[in-house]
């Protein structure tokens, strides 16, 4: 654990930062106890404050005072005050206030963590609703497709026995092909694929505008290298997708439910 002065208002220049806990152990048990650290005199600090003492005499502190600061009873840091031109004598009433500036700060802190997950999981939200309506693809490093979601069967007419083992240029459209595996490519390479244009070919002659975001796994060295595309068909093609099967359906004379 390290600790840092985020904020320091100070005629002093000397600024801490990434210090061990270690380097400060008295300090450190007396915080993570939630025990306030008062100490009128620096001088008079205890032998296992030694440490300590040797870091508050190098930074002429003659008095110092500490409260944690803890957001649903963990500690996060802490708050004080040291004089370093005259001894002080901490009142009750400066711990008191002390400790209501580091509860206050403490919420603050509390309020915009509960903000960030409530944001991260209103992404996270966003993501689930975007691949249910998605087509996820997993490819080996050679293009072969080794599993499919469901939802394609919904979205494409085709059900997933239909895909897997098979290689992803099969349903490429054909100028598309070349540009889709320099695209897989740099996802071996490590690098991931954003909102990759092209057109997907599936059986029955329907072309389906997506978008292609991809990346790698590998679950450690020696495992095979996975690919995961996640296929979005670009939601204003979709009546071209119906019009394209009632074409197609008009010629056959059947149906196709998706």
């Amino acid at each position: 654990t390290l600790l840092n002065k985020s904020k320091q208002w100070s005629i002093s220049q000397h600024i801490l930062n990434n210090i061990q806990t270690e380097a400060f152990p008295w300090l450190y048990k007396n915080m993570c106890a939630k025990q306030p650290v008062v100490v009128h005199r620096v001088e008079e600090l205890p032998d296992e404050a030694e440490k300590e003492k040797s870091e508050f005499e190098a930074e002429n502190i003659k008095s110092i005072i500490m409260v944690p600061l803890t957001c649903a009873g963990k500690l996060k840091g802490f708050v004080g005050l040291d004089a370093v031109k005259n001894e002080i004598h901490w009142s009750d009433d400066v711990l008191m206030l002390l400790n209501q500036v580091a509860e206050s700060i403490a919420s603050a802190v509390d309020l915009i963590q509960t903000s960030e997950i409530l944001e991260k999981y209103r992404e996270t939200n966003n993501v689930i609703k975007r691949m249910s309506r998605s087509l996820i693809l997993t490819l080996t490093a050679e293009g072969i497709i080794t599993e499919s979601s469901e939802s394609c069967s919904s979205m494409l007419g085709c059900r997933p026995d239909d895909i897997i083992g098979q290689p992803i240029e099969m349903f490429l459209f054909q100028r598309d092909i070349d540009p889709l595996y320099t695209k897989l490519g740099d996802v071996l390479a490590g690098r991931e694929v954003r909102n990759f244009s092209c057109t997907l070919q599936f059986r029955e002659g329907v072309l389906v505008p997506v978008l292609i975001n991809a990346s790698q796994v590998k679950t450690n060295d020696k495992s095979p290298v996975t690919i995961i595309l996640i296929v979005d068909p670009q939601l204003p093609f979709r009546d071209r997708m119906d019009s394209q099967r009632s074409d197609r359906d008009s010629v056959l004379g059947c149906t196709t439910s998706y």
